[in-house]
């Protein structure tokens, strides 16, 4: 992967990487805990590596606002779980919450759980459910892999051209988050 010239070392600032030539995504920053939120062209991105608490989903909530501004309008969210862990009660009453606020503006929302086993079989029971909570239930689904929810995104919104060049990206965000969490455990 290469890094372009405005790529910076910390989550503090917004920064860029490039997966290839034409794939590319920008990192916005950390959240409290181990999530990262990013820009894949007119996706929002959140790639949670640990439950989310409810500080991380009104920064989330709080991004998407900006996103909003910046984009002018939202091709969709996309969240990466990477942990297999049921959230707490009261936080899947705050993601409800959530992807009402997300999905007011007519995008859509990915939920990619791409966990294996019983534990996975829950966590996405858990997600339907969740879907079963909002107003938009047609806007928001649940994907086994990003490949799959990002064209689904694209697809949705009127950017089906540009849905293979963000799954590339997303897949690149997963890699670099894994990564960067991976040092941060080692030191």
């Amino acid at each position: 992967m290469r890094l372009n010239e405005e790529y910076q070392c910390c989550y503090s600032t917004t920064s860029h990487m490039r997966a290839s030539n034409t794939e590319d995504f920008r990192i916005l920053g950390a959240t409290t805990g181990a999530g990262t939120i990013a820009e894949i062209g007119k996706l929002l991105v959140y790639v949670a590596l640990a439950p989310p608490d409810k500080a991380e989903l009104d920064a989330f909530t709080k991004e998407a606002a900006l996103h909003r501004g910046r984009a002018g309008s939202s091709a969709g969210y996309l969240v990466l779980v990477s942990d297999t862990s049921i959230p707490p009660g009261e936080v899947r009453d705050a993601i409800a919450k959530m992807f009402d606020f997300l999905l007011a503006d007519g995008a859509g929302i990915a939920l990619v759980l791409e966990a294996q086993g019983f534990v996975a079989s829950i966590q996405r029971s858990v997600a339907v459910g969740l879907s079963m909570m909002t107003k938009q239930r047609d806007r928001l689904r649940v994907f086994p892999n990003a490949g799959d929810a990002v064209l689904w995104l694209a697809n949705l919104s009127g950017h089906a051209s540009e849905g293979t060049r963000w799954a590339v990206a997303a897949k690149a965000l997963q890699q670099h988050v894994s990564s960067r969490a991976a040092e941060a455990a080692a030191s």
